[in-house]
C-alpha cells in the first residue's frame, strides 16, 4: 500500500545514493519510546461494551530503546535511555 506522502523519485535518489556506499559503512537505526502513562489497566464492562480507564495528564518520564545494525563486526550498538519530562 502506498501513502500519499510517498515520492517515488526521491526513493529511486536515495537508492542510488545507498548503492554508493560501502556494506560496512551503512548503519540501520531503530527507535522504540515508551511514555511512562504507557499501562494496561484492567477493569470489567458489560459484554460488547468498551472498558474505559482514566490516566494521569502528568508525564513522569519516557524510556526510549534505540538499536541499531550494520554487516560490520566492529559495531554494538543497543542504547538505553531514560529521561524525566
Amino acid at each position: 500500500m502506498a501513502t500519499l506522502e510517498r515520492d517515488e523519485t526521491q526513493g529511486q535518489n536515495f537508492l542510488a545514493q545507498l548503492s554508493t556506499l560501502h556494506p560496512e559503512n551503512i548503519v540501520y537505526v531503530d527507535e522504540s519510546g515508551m511514555d511512562s502513562r504507557d499501562e494496561y489497566d484492567y477493569g470489567w464492562s458489560l459484554k460488547g461494551q468498551r472498558f474505559h480507564a482514566l490516566k494521569s495528564g502528568h508525564r513522569l518520564g519516557r524510556v526510549n530503546i534505540y538499536d541499531c545494525g550494520s554487516v560490520s563486526p566492529k559495531l554494538a550498538c543497543p542504547i538505553y535511555g531514560r529521561r524525566g519530562l
